[in-house]
């Protein structure tokens, strides 16, 4: 995605080269050829008619336009600054270097080439374009929001721009003016055939709860390119958010067939399985995904539920702890540790886990109630019906039926 930023640039150099004033008949002889896609032939025209005149600044140009056809990106440009040496004012050659540089790699160069030919054409739109996205990929999203938004200003009918600006504000968290961006780009170019517009869209109507609407890009991504891992995975999880966890697991394992070693794809397919109560599936499966990725607390949290559904109480403890070694300010671990030393009956450590919880978020309502119910088991009744009456006041439903069968 990166490279067609500026590729863009250079096709629309190459195609639109025209003669002007220079007639000399190598030089025809070489654009032809060029026309033709014969690019050794046009690079042998354009050599001779560089030797019969080494100040032929249109020919060091196409001749720079073909290296870079045949990825010979250095050797470009050498043509291309030879050109700008020649002539210091030719923008778009200053564009074109800029596309052989990121090729190469050299992204602060390219920039460097961008800014020289806005600074020359203050009205160049696809340099603005081709900058913003090179910020863009290397995280410099407020700066390429202003080349976006310059770029639009000079062309309100902009799609490529329109579907950029919409990354951009998918970066920055603005999922709502992401949305109406790649949507503008999609209604100006209805014939689209940019995976990325209708993922980023997607994502950005996911996070905005609208998970069917998400589901729908995700869809017309996966048409358009079905082989991209990331797609599959982020429609998995909107299915599972819309309750479709048969639909959710087979986009999770089409992920693993694309990717095996996708600790995340095993995560949330085990979880799906976890709801659909298959607890011997999950395991399996976060089992593989804490095989491959021993640094996230989420997925012993995972695995410690599912531990526990299968009744193995110490196995899940020992999960638990690992979440919060790696998690130490997560409320709902402690929470979740009491819960199951509450199940090994150890109630004094439930109500130490719980009041922990509670210390990390002081309105946990579901701590106050869990609570309450391991002091009661402690026959301390009265801790029991403050905790609940706490619980009960922060929006608890269980606490009421505790109160109403225990504290009356």
């Amino acid at each position: 995605m990166k490279k067609m930023f500026l590729l863009l640039i250079f096709i629309i150099s190459f195609f639109g080269e025209s003669l002007g004033q220079n007639a000399e008949k190598y030089f025809q002889k070489g654009f032809a050829k060029q026309n033709l896609k014969d690019y050794q032939g046009a690079i042998k025209e354009y050599d001779k008619a560089i030797k019969s005149n080494m100040n032929n600044v249109e020919a060091y140009r196409n001749r720079g336009l073909v290296k870079n056809l045949q990825y010979n990106y250095s050797g470009a440009i050498l043509d291309f600054t030879k050109a700008i040496d020649l002539n210091p004012n030719l923008y778009d050659v200053y564009a074109e270097r800029a596309f052989s540089k990121n090729m190469l790699n050299d992204t602060e160069g390219s920039i460097s080439d961008l800014n020289k030919a806005i600074e020359i054409n203050p009205q160049y739109k696809e340099g603005y374009f081709a900058r913003g996205g090179l910020k863009y990929f290397i995280g410099n999203f407020q700066d390429a929001n202003k080349d976006f938004e310059k770029a639009i200003q000079l062309d309100s009918n902009y799609a490529d721009a329109y579907y950029l600006r919409g990354n951009v504000e998918v970066q920055q968290g603005d999922y709502r003016s992401a949305v109406a961006d790649i949507s503008k780009g999609i209604e100006l170019n209805p014939n689209n055939e940019e995976t990325e517009a209708f993922n980023n869209r997607g994502y950005a109507k996911f996070m905005m709860e609208n998970d069917s609407g998400a589901i729908t890009d995700y869809n017309k991504a996966i048409e358009l390119n079905p082989n991209i891992a990331l797609i599959y995975l982020r429609r998995g999880l909107a299915k599972g958010n819309i309750g479709d966890n048969t639909g959710a697991i087979q986009d999770f394992t089409k992920v693993l067939e694309l990717d095996p070693k996708d600790a995340w794809a095993y995560n949330n397919r085990g979880y799906d399985k976890y709801l659909l109560k298959d607890y011997h599936g999950a395991l399996a499966d976060l089992d593989s995904a804490i095989n491959l990725n021993r640094k996230q607390s989420k997925m012993y949290v995972n695995r410690s539920n599912t531990k526990s559904m299968l009744e193995d109480y110490q196995g899940a403890i020992d999960d638990i702890n690992q979440a919060i070694e790696l998690n130490p300010k997560d409320e709902k671990n402690f929470c979740n540790r009491g819960l199951i030393k509450f199940r090994l009956k150890d109630y004094k450590g439930s109500v130490d886990d719980n009041t922990k919880a509670i210390e990390l978020k002081p309105n946990y309502s579901r701590a106050f109630s869990s609570r309450g119910v391991a002091k009661y088991w402690l026959e301390d009744k009265d801790g029991a019906c403050t905790d609940w009456l706490k619980a009960s006041s922060l929006g608890f439903p269980e606490a009421d039926e505790f109160i109403a069968k225990y504290c009356e």
